[in-house]
């Protein structure tokens, strides 16, 4: 009986020295932001009971947060602070600070899938990563893929013509389209997924990227011991696994042409033709290299974080613009007219788009960008220190082919537009309808 009093007294002692010292740990932190406003928190869980719940909840509970409390604001969940900033000028000062690359610990969540990627890596590494990786997407590279971009938008546009006008669920069609361009113009792969009746990598995505939201905020999911043994972790397991079957794929083909053409970079085939460019998929072997070695992990990584940033965004993007195209078919009209003054009335199968031609929509960029605007790619940036993220070009070209081509081919019609206010949102990483966007197509000759 002595002992077992003993060893439950220092069980106990155990954990308040371990709660006073946590405690003392915080202590600036706490005097540091004590006077900042937000929800009352309580002990050890913090605010961690407001995201009790489905994923579409938390983010109507976030975007409550920032109509009752002003930027600068605060929440716990658990024993870790969350500083909201959504305004200019505090917002300026964040992203100006030279610790603003250093990523939250929540992006570990997603590390099963794209490990050390240049999405969820930080510092140093970053910079590196981020500096390899760039000339993929130079002026040489997109003109290269305009042919990528008008094949996959053209198949879509033949998905869209068989659906005869009836109300579809635009995110099953603009989905595999957005994965087969980008598999095609990084990847060096042909993933033929509109030809799938049912688009298993767009779910297994849709699947990873609601593990890893849901986890951020529920802080009972944090343990890995816990997580993977619920159905969602298993589930995201399985997803996994799936996924980097393709992913292997890849390797082992790219591997097999490097080892075939040992010495073969980019080079003129002909006296006076200009080099080709290097895909990602090229610079990201050269990435992996180690000691002459291709380190497979580092190379599933990155094209794991390609993926997924490629066309999941691309994706969800597309979705809203031509939902917003079919609110406001005066705005639609003006598009089309634009375009009218490119290309006539011709069929965009049988003319096809050319990458000088982009430059020469200047209202649809404009559309583009306030559709960006209202439903951001990224509505929330979790960081220690949050950073400014550029290199979108390579997604306006991209949006622009699909969105031009469905415009010269079809007027998009909805049949109950809603303002945008009342269209209610949620978060996936990037943000996402609750509700699908159905749509009608019907076309235009």
């Amino acid at each position: 009986m002595a002992i077992a009093t003993l060893i439950l007294f220092t069980a106990i002692l155990i954990g308040f020295l371990y709660l006073l010292q946590h405690y003392l740990s915080k202590l600036h932190l706490y005097n540091t932001i004590k006077d900042l406003p937000g929800p009352k928190a309580l002990p050890l869980v913090g605010n961690a009971l407001m995201f009790t719940g489905e994923v579409a909840e938390i983010c109507s509970k976030i975007i409550t947060m920032a109509d009752v409390y002003p930027s600068l604001s605060r929440l716990w969940l658990g024993s870790r602070l969350l500083i909201f900033i959504y305004d200019p000028e505090n917002m300026k000062a964040v992203l100006n600070s030279p610790s603003g690359i250093y990523k939250s610990e929540d992006y570990n969540y997603m590390k099963p899938f794209i490990g050390e990627g240049v999405f969820s890596c930080a510092g140093s590494k970053w910079r590196a990563q981020r500096k390899t990786l760039s000339p993929a997407f130079n002026l040489n590279s997109m003109k290269s893929f305009m042919d990528s971009f008008v094949r996959h938008t053209n198949i879509f546009i033949q998905r869209l013509e068989t659906t005869n006008g009836k109300e579809i669920e635009i995110s099953k069609y603009i989905g595999p389209c957005a994965l087969d361009i980008i598999y095609d113009t990084t990847l060096e792969t042909e993933l033929n997924a509109q030809a799938e009746q049912e688009c298993k990598i767009c779910d297994s995505m849709k699947n990873m990227l609601e593990s890893f939201t849901r986890r951020i905020f529920k802080v009972w999911l944090h343990p890995n011991i816990i997580y993977y043994n619920t159905t969602a972790g298993k589930k995201e397991q399985k997803c996994l696994d799936y996924i980097n079957i393709l992913t292997n794929k890849i390797i082992k083909k790219k591997k097999m042409e490097m080892e075939a053409n040992p010495v073969q970079e980019s080079v003129q085939e002909n006296e006076g033709e200009k080099k080709s460019p290097k895909t990602y998929l090229d610079l990201a072997m050269e990435l992996a290299k180690s000691g002459g070695k291709v380190s497979e992990t580092v190379l599933r990584d990155e094209i794991n974080t390609m993926t997924i940033a490629g066309s999941d965004t691309t994706a969800g993007t597309v979705s809203f613009l031509l939902l917003m195209l079919a609110n406001h078919p005066e705005i639609q009209n003006k598009a089309y007219q634009e375009l009218h003054e490119i290309y006539g009335t011709s069929d965009p199968e049988d003319v096809h788009m050319q990458y000088d031609d982009l430059q020469r929509m200047e209202y649809l960029d404009r559309v583009i960008k306030e559709t960006m605007r209202l439903f951001p790619v990224a509505p929330m940036i979790i960081r220690k220190v949050i950073e400014d993220i550029k290199g979108m070009k390579y997604a306006i070209a991209e949006m622009k082919a699909i969105a031009a081509t469905v415009i010269r081919k079809f007027i998009i019609m909805v049949d109950k537009p809603l303002p945008v206010e009342e269209i209610d949102l949620k978060i996936y990483v990037a943000l996402k309808p609750v509700k699908p966007i159905m749509l009608r197509f019907k076309k235009r000759h």
